[in-house]
């Protein structure tokens, strides 16, 4: 079991933060539901870009694994770079470069090893398609012949979470302390999660916003590959600092974890993955 629970941790190594009724599908359309609209003045809050927009992300990531003994997995620095192609009416679509990615304690026993798997990563590209108001609408990634079924396995759950840097934003104008909730599901290494998250927007200051994010997640139980999964849960906080019209928030910090219950062979076990995430990203 433990090559299938490393994919299970490698799927959920991004902490998704965007959300794109009751129970919805993988696929559905997001829902989006305004509690408050916030102080005046209120401003209708846009992906407002141009062919050519480009931006530079680095995201590095911190996690514990726990399943049975712990594991502290050393810090990983990932790279990618987000190009607008085409602007059609309400569909942006932008194109995805992994750059390379590396241990950032170059000491650790480990480094070498991650660093080799996640090396299938580089230069993969992939396509996704928004609104303004930052709903994936479409998205796809080249996979490579040859790669890994754990990367691969990753690979596809990335284009489950291209919206992971971005704001669902509702269609009515918000001001300061507004509050908004979006739902869907996704589907994590076969198994779906029903995903709401809770926005707040802390501050909005001429172009400049200040939102915080809470994810909670729930996991369906279902077969996945080696192992069944009996039930889970999944809960973050995070803070996303960035410019109004920008396909992606500017700084994102979060923190989260996971508790999920598997089987195999006859025996239950929890798996509890503990993940920190701070995003940088630079508009080229």
């Amino acid at each position: 079991m433990k090559r299938s629970l490393a994919a299970l941790c490698l799927a959920t190594l991004v902490p998704v933060l965007a959300a794109c009724g009751d129970d919805p599908e993988p696929g559905d359309r997001p829902v989006v539901e305004v509690q408050e609209q916030g102080a005046e003045p209120r401003a209708r809050l846009v992906i407002d870009v141009e062919v050519g927009h480009t931006e530079s992300t680095v995201m590095t990531l911190d996690q514990d694994v726990d399943a049975g003994q712990s594991v502290d997995v050393p810090p990983i620095e990932m790279t990618l770079t987000n190009e607008v192609v085409s602007v059609d009416g309400d569909a942006i679509r932008v194109d995805t470069t992994y750059g390379e990615s590396r241990v950032v304690d170059q000491d650790d026993p480990a480094a070498a090893d991650i660093e080799a798997a996640l090396s299938e990563l580089t230069g993969v590209t992939g396509s996704t398609t928004f609104t303004p108001s930052g709903e994936v609408t479409d998205s796809e990634i080249d996979i490579p012949a040859g790669v890994s079924s754990t990367i691969r396995q990753s690979m596809e759950q990335l284009t489950d979470q291209a919206s992971s840097l971005t704001v669902a934003f509702p269609d009515e104008e918000l001001g300061a302390g507004a509050t908004w909730t979006a739902s869907n599901a996704l589907e994590l290494n076969g198994i779906e999660v029903q995903q709401t998250t809770s926005y707040e927007l802390v501050s909005l200051e001429g172009d400049q916003y200040v939102i915080e994010v809470e994810v909670t997640q729930e996991f369906e139980p279902g077969d996945a590959e080696g192992f069944e999964v009996v039930s889970g849960e999944g809960t973050s906080t995070g803070t996303m600092r960035g410019t109004v019209g920008n396909l992606t928030a500017t700084d994102i910090t979060t923190s989260g974890r996971t508790d999920i219950r598997v089987e195999a062979g006859g025996q239950e076990q929890t798996v509890s993955t503990r993940t920190d995430m701070t995003v940088r990203t630079t508009v080229d």
